[in-house]
Order: C-alpha cells, then structure tokens, then sequence
C-alpha cells in the first residue's frame, strides 16, 4: 500500500463525502498486499518451514552467503529499507 492512499485512509473521516474510489483503491491495494504476503508464506513453508537466501557474490564455494530465517527476515528488511534490490 503506498503512503498516499494510506494518508487518505487516515483523513477520510475529515470529508463530508463518501470516496468510494478511496475504498476501492483500498482494497485492490489489500488484495496485492495479501497475494505478496502469501508468496513470502510459500517460500518459507515449501523448505520445512525455513526461508533459506543464498546470495552468490561470485564463483567460488566462499562467494555463498546463506541466509536463514531470522537472518533471512533481517536482511531483506535492511534490502527493503535501503530500496537495494541485493
């Protein structure tokens, strides 16, 4: 959900009119955040339960990081809040 349509939501209540555009960009917005937040569910129960990252940094067996659960949840958090795709 984009900051705008939340800042929308949170004033709506402030107009005399009923934007039911508003509503129905809510929820599209709600229907995209479920659809993302089951993709995340499936990548994390498809392996026993486990999200497991590996990000490949080059050729060798030393240029693997592996990424699991906490550490996983922690660095795409970081990626997310730098807007880094890596």
């Amino acid at each position: 959900m984009n900051d705008d349509l939340a800042a929308r939501l949170r004033d709506a209540h402030k107009r005399d009119i009923v934007d039911f555009d508003l509503y129905l960009d809510a929820a599209s917005a709600i229907e995209a955040l479920h659809i993302d937040a089951n993709r995340y569910r499936h990548l994390r129960e498809c392996n026993s339960g486990s999200l497991v990252i590996v990000h490949i940094l080059g050729v060798g067996d030393d240029d693997q990081v592996v990424l699991t659960e906490t550490d996983a949840d922690a660095a795409l958090d970081a990626a997310i809040k730098s807007g880094s795709e890596g």
